[in-house]
């Protein structure tokens, strides 16, 4: 179980508390600047709360190695050295295998060209594929899909969620498309004002939403 308790964090973040369940996706909704990225950051360990504590299975975050919570953001090209080619990118954890790479819609291609050779989209898939190491316990995912086309979103979760379902990995859904979060998970939370509101129900799912329905 990851769970952070009463953080803190820069003014956003005022005392809030979440448990993250491994084997489910729990969706994260709210208005831009409400600090979703920031939480997303605190916990995977790439920042330190002003107060609180992450905690996975009661034992803080490994400080050095491989991080079982991998942070996905949405700006992909943040998140990988623009001076090596795909190939090292994707192998920098492990090695994953042709197949593995057919899945995600990885061409075999791409491995020779390096980051800005490829579009925002393309590069997402490589850097959630490298993120699927062994040791995975969760995943932060940060408007991963909010690039690609309805289709392409859905596909692309429906790879994640069979993944999921295969390792028992947990999932924290970022994303202003609450639709599309109440398709993927049964939580969905609204974070404002520095704190975390169950999200109202909508009256009726979205494309997404309903793509989501039609490749799963």
């Amino acid at each position: 179980m990851l769970v952070a308790q009463d953080l803190h964090h820069g003014g956003l973040l005022a005392g809030l508390s979440l448990a993250l369940p491994p084997g489910q996706v729990v969706g994260l909704a709210g208005p831009s600047g409400a600090g979703k990225s920031t939480l997303g950051r605190l916990l995977a360990g790439h920042l330190a709360p002003a107060r609180g504590t992450v905690r996975l299975d009661g034992a803080p975050l490994p400080a050095h190695g491989f991080c079982p919570v991998q942070l996905l953001p949405q700006a992909a090209e943040l998140a990988v050295n623009p001076r090596w080619r795909v190939g090292r990118i994707l192998e920098e954890a492990y090695t994953p295998g042709p197949a593995a790479r057919r899945a995600f819609g990885i061409e075999d291609s791409w491995l020779r060209r390096y980051p800005h050779e490829l579009s925002g989209g393309e590069l997402q898939r490589v850097v959630i594929l490298r993120s699927l190491a062994p040791g995975l316990r969760y995943l932060v995912a940060d408007e991963i899909s909010a690039m690609l086309d309805p289709l392409a979103q859905a596909a692309l979760w429906h790879r994640l969620r069979e993944y999921m379902a295969g390792q028992g990995l947990g999932i924290l859904a970022i994303s202003h498309n609450t639709a599309l979060l109440r398709r993927l998970g049964r939580v969905v939370w609204r974070l404002e004002d520095g704190r975390l509101h169950h999200a109202a129900p909508e009256a009726a799912a979205g494309k997404i939403a309903s793509l989501c329905a039609e490749v799963a």
